[in-house]
């Protein structure tokens, strides 16, 4: 029978249980799908405490990426068929060994491409894909300041950034991250529970600052990431590991630069969009300008684990949740 972690109560890694799953009918356009590989990202652990400000409906699956073959198909359905391999992300449902999910949400995979690195990676592709090519425009030359470069999406993005030609500073929350974010292309590392962000950042551009900084980290960075855009740059929120934003006045803006939010819902809710950065992100994988960090495998039934270790931010790239382990 399938098996999901079905949450009753918003809260602590105690409620994230294993149970029987009762499926239902498949509904016009819906694929059934047998998973192979969950991807484990910060988005989860918002929907586990009710903190997101789209929660999701209890009792409720958390999890919003995956990968599995296709099982079932509605009658509706003449382009996918039993035995494809594909890839979903964005989608609320994920920890579980078996789900239905909407065919528009879903690309196919070949089968040669290894199926943990996609859930390792395939949501945080499109997020560096989109922040890259539809918000800063990423060129030759600009300096890029990525908050959190030890992370699965941070070291996508270290790789990326330096095949496009960009010069990467990173921040870490510890030194022993130090070495390996240098080993994934990162120019310079900068801790920021030791020294400024903002002025290791005049340091290091002779006082020009960055062309774009990309603040997933939220609360405690966000100050000294507005401090180290350079005029016309672009300062970019895309999550807020620890903590809302504050609240900043109008002196603490950076004159004649961009502020904005990033999200991967932007691409995913547009079909061609969704297409193109997957195109990308894919095409970047093939070429190995890319090679996604697995941190962790982890049974579905102990994704508390998975948590914990992104919360205490213990990983050093993205962690995996195999529902074969079931």
């Amino acid at each position: 029978m399938p098996k999901a972690i079905i949450i009753k109560e918003f809260g602590s890694v105690d409620n994230l249980k294993i149970c029987d799953l009762d499926l239902k009918p498949l509904n016009k356009n819906e694929l059934r799908i047998k998973q192979t590989a969950i991807g484990v990202n910060f988005l989860d652990i918002y929907h586990r405490l009710g903190t997101h400000f789209q929660n999701i409906l209890l009792p409720g699956i958390i999890g919003v990426e995956g990968v599995g073959i296709v099982e079932e198909t509605h009658p509706s359905i003449n382009d996918f068929v039993i035995g494809d391999k594909i890839a979903y992300p964005l989608n609320i449902g994920a920890y579980a060994t078996h789900r239905n999910i909407d065919k528009n949400s879903c690309i196919k995979l070949d089968n040669s491409i290894d199926d943990n690195i996609i859930a390792a990676s395939f949501m945080k592709g499109l997020t560096v894909s989109h922040i890259f090519f539809d918000v800063i425009n990423i060129k030759k030359g600009d300096v890029i300041l990525w908050h959190a470069i030890g992370g699965g999406v941070g070291l996508i993005a270290c790789q990326w950034a330096k095949r496009l030609g960009a010069t990467v500073i990173g921040t870490v929350g510890n030194d022993k991250k130090i070495d390996l974010v240098k080993q994934y292309g990162c120019d310079y590392v900068i801790n920021y529970n030791r020294e400024s962000t903002s002025k290791k950042i005049i340091e290091l551009t002779k006082g020009q600052l960055c062309d774009a900084v990309v603040d997933g980290v939220g609360e405690f960075t966000w100050f000294e990431s507005l401090k180290s855009v350079k005029p016309y740059g672009k300062c970019i929120s895309f999550g807020l590991a620890s903590g809302p934003l504050p609240v900043f006045s109008f002196e603490q803006i950076p004159a004649e630069s961009y502020i904005t939010r990033a999200t991967v819902g932007s691409v995913v809710g547009n079909r061609s969009i969704f297409l193109e950065n997957s195109r990308k992100y894919l095409d970047a994988l093939s070429r190995n300008f890319i090679t996604p960090r697995i941190d962790k495998l982890i049974d579905l039934k102990e994704a508390y684990i998975a948590h914990e270790i992104l919360e205490n931010r213990k990983n050093i790239g993205s962690v995996i949740l195999k529902p074969n382990m079931v």
